[in-house]
């Protein structure tokens, strides 16, 4: 790799340097790698776009070094029908839906405001921590939290449950 690549993936956060590559190129073909997991849980993901066929080990196995030389201890991949041959492969999905409570217990939820933003994100990083493949939110994605109005507070009897 050329310095000046290993230079325009990083980006301070936290005292540790990390970003997203969203085209890492090989001569065989394209992928993504994400990143930013691996300061907060030493994880790597690639997102396989378009490999040749006869060049797939070849660009799996530069993604890879790719990502354990940024320092990911688990790397886990998906994208291609390829990767069932190999040991560990995943999907990356982004999850969403919509709350439905029941209306005895709308009274036990609270919803996310400015000034509690910030302590939730650091509850769901702490909840979310050793759930497989989950990501970290960072202070970055405050904003788009409060702008969905889909984070809440889950109370019981004055106790927070989640």
């Amino acid at each position: 790799m050329h310095r000046e690549q290993f230079d325009g993936i990083m980006r301070r956060i936290g005292g540790v340097f990390m970003r997203d590559f969203p085209f890492f190129t090989t001569e065989y073909g394209v992928s993504s790698l994400v990143l930013k997991e691996i300061p907060y849980r030493s994880e790597a993901y690639i997102h396989i776009r378009d490999v040749q066929p006869e060049g797939f080990s070849e660009h799996l196995r530069e993604c890879i070094s790719f990502c354990r030389m940024c320092g990911a201890d688990r790397i886990y991949a998906e994208g291609s029908d390829q990767l069932t041959g190999y040991p560990l492969y995943t999907a990356v999905y982004e999850m969403r839906g919509i709350a439905r409570p029941e209306a005895q217990k709308i009274a036990n939820i609270f919803p996310v405001t400015e000034a509690t933003v910030g302590q939730w994100r650091t509850l769901y990083n702490k909840a979310m921590r050793t759930v497989d493949n989950a990501g970290t939110l960072e202070s970055r994605d405050e904003k788009r939290i409060l702008e969905s109005g889909s984070a809440y507070f889950v109370h019981r009897e004055g106790d927070l449950l989640g």
